[in-house]
């Protein structure tokens, strides 16, 4: 596909306007341009009379955009993608690693366009700015980053993203706040590659200095033809990027620039050539300087946190205690179980119920035990759980429903349970802390939520991702399952841990 090995440039957001003439320019300095965006069609069905389409219409896509750059003796290839699915965005990553053999240059030139104030900013609009805007780029540089690594990291990323002033913020907050973020993008990520040593790696950030012509500017133009004296050729935008990509990395990571402003640092004078309008000098829309990020103690991390590390800590401290066994102590599901005790001298839940319940007991540290003791008031967090006929509602293994003939745990003969009941340390705890879990987010005390959750996760793995798991399928509304989705992707690498315990696949078929 790339018989002659040439550098890999995927171009996310490059169907029409200044993404195609990227890639075409690109193209024609020698390297293999992959062309993706989500518009496609049958480029080969046009007639060679009506090629290429208008460059800012529907009519370009991917695919004309790719016919154009091989009718013209260069490399290309067409890939659909919807930058809204981070899985197809991460598809399309490794599918250009895959096929093509490198990945040399990332850019991302997709966006999403809404001008206007919050309050006439529906929240629906707002999610679809940050899912094309931020969470897109965000998605590709993820998947892009280990094709870099196994290049000996060496390679660029190109973002479409403003420098940081304040004056962007206003009548677009809504549009602004994805802009930047993809800016704040830029700059962190440029910092974790100086401090890690990657010297060969870059990404920077450009912006228009004056509007250029695109299928955003078709509508202004049309109110009012007089506008078209203030537009620059998308040519300016293409330079500007091939300009950073021959510039050393050190030079150009982590910077913020606009087209022209870059230009200008290395040695153009004339931009006559980009006026849309021969003779015209389109207005500059961007200030002549901007503010400086970077603070005196630019250089002082303090005292350095990385999650990941302390996350691995958790874990290798939860597998650390599961290994060892030891410290462990034996809970009734019901709280009341702890501490009544019948006149029999045996542990019953309620001394009001004549034949107790059959309540299985679940295995957990006794520390686990006095923290969930001392919250439990605050909180009304509850394990037990009974269906009205005073049965429990969870059945320990091999007794899965309390019919006839069904196996019961051992009882006194007042029908107390004894201290010989079977464990069931994951079934039941689990769902007592789904339940736990639901209070906790009807309540909107995900704060509280967050420091039972490290605790219990940091001893028992097991039940504290599917406790997790059964809250998330129990999750009555969107809102719900939402809060819920950030607590799955800490509970997966539990998850991984437990599944290298017995217990754990011994259980795992009761829920």
């Amino acid at each position: 596909m790339n018989p002659d090995n040439k550098e890999v440039c995927l171009i996310i957001g490059a169907s029409r306007g200044i993404g195609r003439q990227v890639a075409i320019d690109l193209a024609k300095h020698g390297y293999f341009a992959v062309v993706a965006a989500k518009t496609t069609s049958d480029a080969s069905a046009i007639p060679a009379s009506s090629f290429p389409p208008d460059p800012n219409s529907s009519a370009s896509t991917i695919n004309t955009v790719a016919r154009e750059i091989t009718e013209a003796g260069g490399s290309a290839l067409a890939l659909p993608v919807d930058v809204r699915d981070v899985d197809n965005v991460k598809d399309l990553v490794d599918e250009v690693a895959r096929r093509l053999g490198r990945l040399d240059v990332l850019i991302y030139n997709s966006g999403a366009i809404w001008w206007s104030a919050i309050e006439t900013t529906p929240v629906k609009r707002f999610m679809l700015l940050q899912q094309v805007n931020p969470q897109g780029l965000y998605a590709a540089v993820s998947a892009a980053l280990p094709h870099f690594g196994e290049q000996g990291w060496k390679g660029r990323i190109i973002v479409v993203s403003p420098p940081i002033y304040s004056r962007f913020f206003r009548g677009k907050t809504a549009y602004a706040i994805g802009k930047v973020g993809m800016s704040v993008l830029t700059k962190g990520l440029a910092m974790d590659f100086v401090r890690q040593g990657r010297k060969e790696m870059a990404i920077t950030s450009i912006w228009p200095a004056a509007s250029i012509e695109s299928a955003a500017t078709q509508d202004s133009v049309k109110r009012d033809p007089e506008l078209v004296k203030d537009l620059r050729k998308a040519t300016i935008y293409s330079d500007a990027i091939l300009a950073m990509l021959r510039s050393p990395a050190e030079e150009v990571n982590g910077l913020l620039d606009l087209d022209e402003d870059f230009l200008r640092k290395k040695g153009v004078t004339d931009f006559s050539q980009y006026s849309l309008v021969p003779g015209a000098t389109p207005r500059r829309i961007m200030p002549a300087e901007f503010p400086v990020l970077e603070v005196a103690e630019q250089d002082d991390e303090g005292r350095r946190v990385d999650s990941v590390v302390l996350r691995q800590g958790r874990e290798d401290k939860a597998s650390s205690k599961l290994t060892a066994n030891t410290g462990r102590t034996y809970a009734k599901a019901s709280r009341s179980t702890y501490k009544t005790v019948n006149s029999h001298g045996h542990n019953c839940p309620r001394r009001d119920i004549r034949h107790c319940p059959s309540l299985p007991t679940f295995e957990v540290p006794r520390s686990i035990i006095q923290f969930l003791e001392e919250t439990i008031a605050a909180f009304e967090l509850q394990f037990g759980h009974t269906d009205k006929a005073g049965d429990s509602s969870i059945c320990t293994p091999g007794n899965r429903d309390h019919g006839a003939g069904a196996r019961r745990n051992p009882t006194t003969a007042d029908g107390c349970i004894t201290d010989q009941q079977p464990k069931c340390s994951l079934t039941r705890m689990s769902i007592g802390f789904s339940r736990s879990i639901t209070y906790f987010l009807e309540n909107d005390l995900c704060r509280q939520f967050a420091l039972i959750y490290d605790e219990l996760a940091a001893a028992a793995p097991h039940e504290a991702y599917f406790g997790v798991t059964v809250a998330f399928a129990m999750a009555s509304s969107i809102r719900k399952a939402s809060k819920l989705f950030n607590v799955l992707s800490m509970a997966e690498p539990l998850r991984q841990d437990a599944l290298r315990h017995d217990q754990f696949l011994k259980d795992s078929e009761y829920l």
